[in-house]
């Protein structure tokens, strides 16, 4: 469609923002563009983390970040690029679970 600017839905459904292009800063929150799928904060392989289970509080070491839907034992992980999920290993049992971002703290 020729020299047609890119534009997605904003917060607002009346307000449009410009897409930024791949390596630039986006204009919105003057920001990497190229960084947009790290979180602040987030987790990363290797890292101690802590997190609540059924068995009590559990602490482990987070072993990779996944961003497909996937399997860890006979459990399904609906995690995506947008909503990722982080395995982790188990110090006590060896046992791996995945977990959001939002469940895992630094010890």
């Amino acid at each position: 469609m020729g020299n047609r600017p890119n534009f997605h839905l904003a917060a607002s459904p009346n307000a449009l923002t410009r897409l930024a292009p791949a390596g630039s800063v986006n204009a919105k929150d003057g920001k990497d563009a190229t960084n947009a799928g790290k979180k602040a904060g987030e987790p990363k392989p290797g890292d101690t983390v802590a997190w609540d289970s059924s068995g009590g509080h559990s602490v482990g070491k987070v072993v990779k970040k996944v961003t497909a839907p996937t399997k860890v034992k006979s459990h399904k992980v609906a995690a995506s690029p947008e909503n990722p999920q982080f395995i982790v290993k188990s110090d006590k049992t060896g046992k791996q679970a995945a977990h959001k971002a939002s469940a895992l703290k630094k010890p």
